[in-house]
């Protein structure tokens, strides 16, 4: 088997060929910012941006735990009343409540601390909700 050394030019004329293929078979047709200008084309050039929109696009939160587990603890009783049993909502306010326990134990974050839930007050809002 006889190898083929690529040259530049070579390379230029498989990479030009392949272009032509996807364009004929539609392979660049309807892409999302087809006929807009390129996001923040004119901002400062930043070299952590794919970290960044990585963190955002994974719902990442790399804050203090105090702060995300408040985050966490508001966003969980937004909708514990539309849990199915009270075994559930005994069961997960009391993990959060461990999660919360860790939190405040932590050395980094601010100094207010997130408080505890009151699994009785919540057990009864949900009983009173049904």
């Amino acid at each position: 088997m006889k190898r083929q050394i690529l040259t530049n030019s070579n390379f230029q004329d498989i990479v030009e060929r392949r272009i032509v293929e996807a364009q004929k078979s539609g392979a660049f047709d309807n892409l999302p910012l087809h006929g807009k200008p390129l996001p923040n084309l004119n901002a400062p050039y930043d070299e952590n941006w794919w970290i960044k929109k990585k963190v955002k696009e994974e719902g990442l939160n790399t804050g203090p735990a105090t702060l995300r587990v408040r985050v966490q603890t508001e966003r969980w009783l937004e909708h514990y009343l539309e849990l199915p049993s009270e075994m559930m909502v005994r069961n997960q306010a009391n993990k959060l409540n461990e999660t919360i326990q860790k939190a405040n134990e932590g050395p980094l974050g601010p100094l207010q601390k997130q408080p505890l839930l009151d699994v009785l007050v919540l057990l009864k809002q949900w009983r009173a909700n049904r």
